[in-house]
């Protein structure tokens, strides 16, 4: 069964029952440090535009670590897949790997921007 909801996320996850979900598949905030597409190049004006746009919602942020644990809670194993910046590595590593102790995988898609999945398991 499919079940769509919209709404705020970090508030939904609380109504999904424990132990309920095989896979988690998650596009978080980037922390995105640097929205200057870059003044001189031809790539970098016909980008800007966009760039200024990501400042207007929270896409320069990062995730509130608070929701990894409501992803642990609602996953019958951990099981996720989860779309980040390469500078996000390292909390969701310490988080899932040193702190719930997960096996990892990387699948990288080669992108001059860097972003890539980050596959957390048990």
């Amino acid at each position: 069964m499919i079940n769509i909801k919209c709404g705020d996320a970090y508030k939904l996850i609380k109504e999904i029952p424990d132990k309920s979900i095989d896979l988690i598949v998650t596009d978080p905030p980037y922390l995105i440090e640097n929205t200057q597409g870059g003044k001189s190049s031809n790539l970098g004006k016909s980008i800007q535009n966009m760039n200024n746009q990501l400042q207007c919602g929270n896409f320069t942020e990062s995730i509130d670590e608070k929701i990894l644990e409501d992803f642990v809670r609602i996953c019958k194993n951990i099981n996720i897949y989860i779309w980040c910046n390469h500078k996000q590595i390292p909390m969701y590593l310490d988080f899932f790997v040193t702190k719930h102790n997960c096996k990892f995988d990387f699948i990288i898609w080669n992108k001059q921007t860097q972003h890539l999945y980050l596959i957390i398991n048990i």
